[in-house]
């Protein structure tokens, strides 16, 4: 981890840190999904230089053979495509190639408010499909009985859901029971948790879904691919006509990197990061109840979660200025799915991965919470939030960013 990194460089490092001398300190990132950058200078499997031409070809093939194997393998699906796209625009594409002109699609994430009758929306090339909102309680959790009567009187095409603002655990069980109620192909997103599956903090949808999409840059930072795995023969061939159509599939020459990341995997800083996240992110949760603030669905089971913000009657936009002048950068809870969903609300989004990749402890995390809800309850009193600034300035200190660690250590 980098607290590790850091005092490996030695007490005066620490030392001249705290005391501001190398660097003002940065702004506590709540709102960054990915972890820090991964180091893929060297892969287990592909070591090797190929010598020739021909061996360079043979050597891309075989690369793009061992990543699908890889990633079917960490997965637990029986087939994957692979698409130079975000989860988005890569669900996009599972919509183009399962939907027609006329077709329903159950879509999530939508506003818990949204109507149960349909809208109609274009995904591309003049395809416009009704689309059915997923019904969430006002405690914020999926009402599955509500989704099987919509999709009963709807027959939707396709029930897709994703993990992208639902911090807790889906019911992949329930969801495969109402799909095959009405013969629909289940797809789910889990970009955004895909951490979590893979080192067995949360449960693998995988043996239920249809189509389960998978954004490597929810995960692992900057990497511009994803993955969509399929269950069922025939599904790989009709998503891969699609994203020939409709998209790209990745360059062969940069498959290398993938590899690496997933390989990434399976290592120990990897699972010690995400279960460090998440138990920083259920204290973040405690601390927010605790000091007033609800938590939306009560709490968490990924690394982010919601903060409703209605009972200090302040608006997400607002919520994010009044943390902006203390250092602390978040975001609404505002989305933009395939389909365009597009709303805002008075729920503000935080998560834990930035913030454990630098270092802090779920004490530290307990501290941060109890200043920013301190600055939520009263965004306009300018002592709370000089006081506020402060002492986020001096947590922030303790927890520098790998990059001012490199820096630091390049004038050695």
């Amino acid at each position: 981890m980098l607290n590790k990194a850091v005092k490996a460089c030695g007490q005066g490092f620490l030392h001249a840190i705290r005391g501001g001398l190398l660097f003002q300190a940065e702004k506590i990132d709540l709102a960054t999904a990915a972890c820090a950058q991964v180091d893929v200078t060297d892969s287990v499997f592909l070591s090797e230089q190929p010598t020739s031409l021909a061996a360079v070809r043979l050597k891309q093939l075989d690369e793009k053979a061992l990543l699908q194997r890889l990633a079917k393998e960490l997965f637990d699906m029986p087939g994957v495509v692979l698409s130079e796209h975000s989860d988005s625009h890569a669900t996009l594409c599972v919509y183009r190639a399962f939907l027609r002109s006329g077709d329903c699609v159950l879509h999530m994430p939508m506003d818990s408010q949204g109507p149960a009758q349909p809208m109609e929306k274009t995904i591309g090339c003049n395809v416009r499909v009704q689309v059915i909102a997923c019904p969430i309680r006002e405690n914020g959790l999926v009402d599955y009985d509500e989704l099987a009567l919509r999709a009963l009187a709807h027959q939707p095409r396709v029930i897709s859901v994703s993990y992208s603002h639902y911090s807790r655990c889906l019911d992949s069980k329930r969801l495969r029971q109402i799909a095959d109620s009405i013969d629909a192909v289940l797809a789910i997103d889990i970009s955004d948790v895909a951490g979590l599956i893979l080192t067995g903090l949360l449960p693998n949808p995988g043996p239920y879904a249809d189509v389960m999409i998978c954004s490597l840059a929810g995960t692992l930072g900057d990497a511009p691919y994803s993955l969509i795995f399929c269950r069922r023969k025939g599904h790989e061939s009709l998503i891969g006509r699609a994203l020939e159509r409709f998209g790209r599939l990745p360059e062969k020459g940069r498959y290398l990197q993938q590899i690496r990341l997933l390989e990434h995997t399976r290592s120990t800083a990897f699972f010690e990061h995400h279960h460090q996240s998440l138990k920083n992110a259920r204290a973040m949760c405690e601390t927010f109840i605790r000091n007033g603030i609800p938590v939306v669905g009560g709490g968490t089971d990924t690394t982010f979660f919601q903060l409703d913000l209605s009972p200090v009657l302040l608006s997400a936009q607002e919520a994010i200025v009044a943390l902006g002048q203390t250092g602390v950068v978040a975001r609404p809870d505002h989305l933009k799915s395939a389909l365009g969903s597009d709303f805002d609300s008075n729920h503000l989004l935080l998560n834990s991965t930035a913030v454990t990749a630098r270092g802090m402890s779920q004490e530290s995390c307990c501290r941060l919470a109890v200043l920013i809800a301190l600055v939520l309850h009263a965004p306009r009193e300018l002592k709370t939030l000089a006081r506020s600034a402060k002492e986020i300035q001096d947590l922030s200190s303790h927890y520098p960013t790998l990059g001012n660690v490199q820096k630091y250590l390049a004038f050695q």
